[in-house]
């Protein structure tokens, strides 16, 4: 998201409503609107996006376990040419 300097002016009131709605939209992900209880949210399950989490996992796991059988950065064994 495109951070809003507050010293802009619109130059129309369209355009001061999307400033607006950006500065808010900013405040509240940045979890600094002080009229919203994060809590219900942050501590629902149902919002949890498994999807993510899984994936998160997963690279962990993964990116752990390819290190773990690197040796050395040079190449040997098969060279994907076929010599029949």
């Amino acid at each position: 998201m495109e951070y809003i300097h507050i010293d802009q002016q619109p130059e129309t009131k369209a355009e001061g409503m999307q400033i607006w709605q950006r500065i808010m939209t900013q405040r509240f992900m940045n979890g600094h609107d002080t009229d919203f209880d994060y809590t219900t949210v942050d501590m629902n399950e149902d919002y949890d996006d498994l999807d993510e989490e899984t994936r998160i996992a997963e690279d962990k796991y993964y990116g752990d376990q390819l290190e773990e059988y690197v040796e050395s950065e040079t190449v040997t064994g098969q060279t994907g040419i076929q010599d029949f």
